[in-house]
């Protein structure tokens, strides 16, 4: 049985719905599992390594995957045509409080099972507006021209 704090993962998902996603990588030599002991991290700075929140970008549900883009609250420090900002209010649960940036030269395809809801008391997902969506998109594809 799954705890409050574990959130059974999304079977599909929408372009512009935020999710938190465990970016963490790492698994165990001799079993291939999960594991704290001799694991060995996949990450390689400056690879996000931890749990943030995503927007998705855009879904490929036949394989169970999306492509997403992550959040950060710290403030870039000089602004480029990489991010988009976020005020408050646009981000569902605790994430409401803060100013966010999404980093959409971060851009990473990943398993549905890595994505769980934000933390917020409504269990539900929540969308960024059509108009932010869509310039991040946009910033996205630019940047694989």
């Amino acid at each position: 049985m799954l705890k409050d704090t574990q959130m059974k993962s999304p079977n599909y998902v929408k372009k512009g719905q935020v999710f938190m996603c465990r970016f963490e990588d790492c698994w165990d030599r001799t079993t291939s599992c999960i594991s704290t002991n001799e694991a060995i991290i996949a990450n390689i700075k400056p690879e996000i390594g931890k749990i943030r929140p995503v927007v998705v970008v855009h879904p490929h549900k036949r394989h169970k995957l999306a492509v997403v883009v992550p959040f950060t609250s710290q403030k870039p420090l000089k602004e480029d045509s990489y991010t988009v900002f976020v005020p408050i209010g646009e981000m569902p649960g605790i994430l409401a409080k803060k100013e966010c940036w999404v980093l959409c030269d971060m851009v990473k395809v990943v398993s549905l099972d890595r994505l769980q809801l934000p933390f917020s008391k409504k269990k539900e997902v929540s969308t960024l507006n059509d108009e932010r969506v869509s310039k991040i998109c946009s910033i996205v594809q630019s940047i694989f021209r």
